[in-house]
């Protein structure tokens, strides 16, 4: 039977791709506020915070596929580095869980600052109730999957314990990836509203719609 490759590297390259953009991006808006605008905003602090999250993620995520093995079939695996790929799994679930909450909250807090009354601001807030609500929600389901919680990976060091049915964080994540992903589309429809009543013809308003709702979808396919 023919040797499975490791799609180890590629993961690596992936990892460090997405740190490189996320730095990239993140600079440059420092730059804007500390250069520009001279202005921070608590929107600026909560996406720092969620960059440094990320890079902890992506650090974590290194670590398991270096010693841990993640991208290797399991048949190539020893028990310490299934153990040492079920901590990293276990650490960057729960860290995936703040992320995504606080890259959403960031967003929102940025459009509460452009909405001044109305509607919209209402959605914003509910918008940031419920991602929180879910994400922590989540979050729990991830903790505390097994008893001890260190069972998730300590089984395979001879540690006794015991975890939830195995569909169970499946659907968790099914139904959190779903509350993600509308509140995605409620962020990026919101400003439509916006440049529909910009005081320009119709036929430069159309081309704007059209290219920020191509930017919602893509941006929604990477998150």
């Amino acid at each position: 039977m023919p040797a499975v490759q490791s799609r180890g590297p590629e993961l690596i390259v992936i990892q460090s791709v997405c740190v490189v953009a996320t730095w990239v991006a993140t600079g440059l808006r420092a730059y804007v506020k500390c250069a520009l605008t001279r202005d921070h905003t608590i929107d600026d602090g909560v996406m720092y915070l969620s960059t440094m999250l990320y890079s902890a993620y992506a650090a974590a995520a290194l670590i398991g596929i270096v010693q841990g093995g993640i991208g290797r079939h399991t048949s190539d695996l020893d028990s310490a580095s299934i153990v040492i790929a079920l901590q990293v799994w276990y650490t960057c679930e729960i860290l995936f869980a703040f992320i995504s909450a606080i890259i959403r909250t960031s967003i929102c807090l940025f459009m509460l600052r452009v909405f001044k009354y109305g509607l919209p601001r209402a959605i914003l807030r509910a918008t940031i109730a419920v991602v929180w609500t879910s994400s922590t929600v989540y979050l729990l389901i991830i903790v505390f999957q097994c008893n001890p919680p260190r069972y998730y990976w300590a089984q395979f060091e001879g540690t006794s314990g015991s975890c939830r049915p195995a569909s169970l964080v499946p659907n968790a994540t099914i139904v959190h990836s779903v509350i993600a992903a509308v509140s995605d589309w409620v962020i990026g429809i919101l400003p439509l509203q916006m440049l529909w009543k910009l005081q320009k013809p119709r036929a430069e308003k159309l081309p704007l719609i059209f290219f920020f709702g191509v930017g919602v979808v893509y941006v929604r396919s990477y998150t």
